[in-house]
């Protein structure tokens, strides 16, 4: 969260880093684009998975978790980027999504 935190700061850009928050959240819905099932790989993956799904409708869910984001997850302007990223993920796909980011 420092960078994130850096960057909202000095007015950078952080489209990046809330493509990767939104990644995560993807990753953390516990099964891969093709359907797979995700092992659980952190202590916390139950919340982990019952909060990205309800992001999925709600991308503000994710950015919530104040034990992960803080008062980072209030910030407006990432929060809409977060969702914008979360939205390309789930409509658009993973692949399509980064190679958008990438591009630009």
């Amino acid at each position: 969260m420092p960078t994130l935190r850096d960057a909202l700061a000095r007015g950078g850009s952080f489209d990046g880093l809330a493509l990767v928050g939104a990644l995560w959240c993807r990753y953390c819905l516990g099964r891969s684009e093709a359907g797979k099932p995700i092992a659980p790989n952190d202590p916390n993956w139950d919340r982990l998975v019952a909060t990205a799904t309800a992001a999925q409708s709600d991308p503000g869910r994710w950015l919530a978790m104040r034990d992960v984001y803080g008062e980072l997850g209030g910030h407006p302007v990432y929060a809409a980027a977060f969702g914008r990223s979360l939205r390309s993920l789930a409509e658009r796909g993973v692949v399509a999504t980064l190679e958008t980011y990438a591009r630009a």
